[in-house]
């Protein structure tokens, strides 16, 4: 599943995401840097049948490392927690 980021503040939300065995999640943060937001909201459930790749590619605000504090990194955190 690729998943674009449409601007800073915007998330694609989702009731439930289940992803199939074997499956990658592409995020694209596109040109909008550092995600302000969620990337996927999924208020719902988040049931894997395996394993899935993670990948998040684009243009970031800079080099460096993100804090714990920063969406993009809760995003994927929170994909990480709910794929346990």
């Amino acid at each position: 599943m690729n998943v674009q980021v449409a601007g800073n503040g915007t998330s694609l939300k989702m009731s439930s995401f289940t992803p199939s065995a074997g499956s990658a999640l592409d995020l694209d943060l596109n040109a909008s840097g550092n995600p302000t937001a969620p990337i996927i909201n999924v208020t719902g459930a988040l049931t894997p049948a395996a394993t899935v790749t993670i990948n998040v590619g684009g243009v970031l605000s800079g080099a460096g490392q993100f804090s714990r504090s920063s969406s993009m990194v809760r995003s994927v955190a929170r994909v990480l927690e709910l794929l346990r």
